[in-house]
């Protein structure tokens, strides 16, 4: 696959940037003197950070490795939140797991990932700004795919509020739908919050900066353990608790990172000053967000589907529960891939961006070849025993049997299922990288 993505472009083709900066980017930062030095100061624009440094495939794994190792934790704390929150409800019956499970199956199908695909757009124009130089692209890049998410997030609402009434049209129990629709309010708020975060974090990484990401990750997993005892026990909201730590764990995610930001000094390069060029240029945007988007949906939504279908088996608590929870277990573990796939297309973009095409190639190889090594990782955790029966334990008292064999006999298709979705969404990063989502 990487073979084939640099057969697409020629040297010449790949070594212009995707991405220039339009007068209206420039005219964004008149008045400010330390984003006019940053834009056209030529020793500024080829300071030897934004250089992507050759050398052999190995040491392109290695940096990569940098990249994404970070990122890897980050992004499986992020996808924890969800995992701790079922865990509470786990331990309080079948049922409120299988709609809490529900509910968030359905929360990261038709809002989640739809938002981190669409926010794909910003991942190939600001790597590719930052490898040019082009710094004062970088804060009308971040405005314009926030208010681009928070337009997408009204039609998404609508969605996400109508499952429980879809549920019942399909037949599910109604005390289910009841409790799905429960859980679906108190998840509300994340989605919007989650607007304002994923680019966030995304014009970090495409500044190659992942570390301070991973620390506030873990700080908010850990005030997410609290939150969830607090509001299941403490405050005796039962299941519909986790939903709203949920959505307390999001906000204090934004609070933190955007603190970060002020504290680091880095409010030039990341959101600026509120500018009208953000509202401009939405057409090459929105060329990129939606194939991006289109990637990452369509696998997830068969998923959910296979979640929904289940209700409607024999046992639907107990059907319901073991493929959340299985497809949770291949989400989190999933984040390996997607680590990878973000860090190779900051690696791509930045190289293009310099005009280094034979680097970004170097890069695209070097992300093939990482790919099979995370994989044989993640099959001995889900297939060796007793790592098995740990991830099992987190979500159930081991008091039920049949849910637990269960769980145990989809763990093998998740092994599947990771080697050859793995390998599409990293051969994605690169395409993404090149400002090719279209070509797949």
């Amino acid at each position: 696959m990487a073979a084939d993505k640099a057969r697409e472009g020629d040297e010449e083709a790949a070594a212009e940037p995707l991405l220039t900066p339009t007068q209206d980017e420039h005219s964004a930062s008149t008045g400010q003197q330390d984003q006019r030095r940053l834009s056209t100061d030529s020793a500024e624009r080829t300071v030897p950070v934004i250089k992507t440094p050759g050398g052999s495939l190995l040491q392109e794994v290695q940096r990569q490795g940098v990249l994404a190792g970070p990122l890897i934790v980050n992004l499986m704390l992020n996808y924890s939140l969800s995992i701790i929150s079922l865990s509470f409800v786990g331990h309080i019956g079948t049922a409120a797991l299988a709609a809490a499970a529900m509910s968030t199956t359905v929360y990261s199908a038709t809002g989640k990932l739809v938002l981190m695909g669409l926010a794909g757009a910003l991942d190939t124009q600001a790597s590719q700004a930052f490898g040019s130089g082009n710094f004062a692209a970088l804060p009308v890049i971040l405005q314009r795919c926030v208010y681009f998410l928070l337009l997408h997030c009204a039609p998404l609402t609508v969605a996400f509020m109508s499952v429980p009434a879809v549920l019942r049209a399909l037949g599910q129990e109604a005390q289910l739908c009841n409790m799905v629709a429960v859980y679906t309010l108190g998840l509300l708020p994340s989605l919007w919050l989650d607007a304002i975060n994923r680019p966030l974090n995304r014009i970090l990484v495409a500044q190659r900066i992942t570390m301070p990401q991973m620390c506030i990750s873990g700080i908010v997993a850990l005030l997410h353990l609290a939150g969830n005892y607090l509001f299941i026990h403490v405050f005796n909201f039962g299941y519909r608790g986790a939903a709203y730590a949920m959505s307390l764990a999001n906000l204090n995610n934004l609070l933190l990172t955007g603190a970060y930001v002020v504290l680091a000094g880095k409010q030039n390069r990341v959101w600026g000053v509120l500018t009208a060029a953000a509202f401009k240029d939405w057409v090459p945007f929105a060329r990129l967000a939606y194939p991006s988007c289109l990637m990452k949906c369509v696998e997830s939504w068969s998923f959910s589907l296979m979640t929904l279908v289940a209700g409607l088996l024999p046992d639907p608590d107990s059907a319901v529960a073991a493929i959340a929870v299985a497809f949770n277990l291949y989400g989190i573990l999933f984040m390996a891939f997607v680590s990878v796939s973000i860090a190779v297309t900051v690696r791509v973009g930045n190289a293009l961006g310099a005009g280094q095409a034979g680097q970004a190639r170097l890069a695209a190889n070097a992300a093939a070849v990482s790919t099979p090594l995370i994989w044989a990782v993640v099959a001995v955790i889900l297939i060796e025993p007793h790592t098995q029966a740990l991830l099992l334990s987190v979500f159930t008292n081991g008091q039920d049997a049949e849910l637990l064999s269960r769980m145990r006999r989809l763990l093998y298709l998740v092994v599947v299922l990771e080697l050859f979705d793995g390998a599409q969404t990293v051969m994605q990063g690169v395409i993404q990288g090149s400002g090719s989502p279209m070509r797949q």
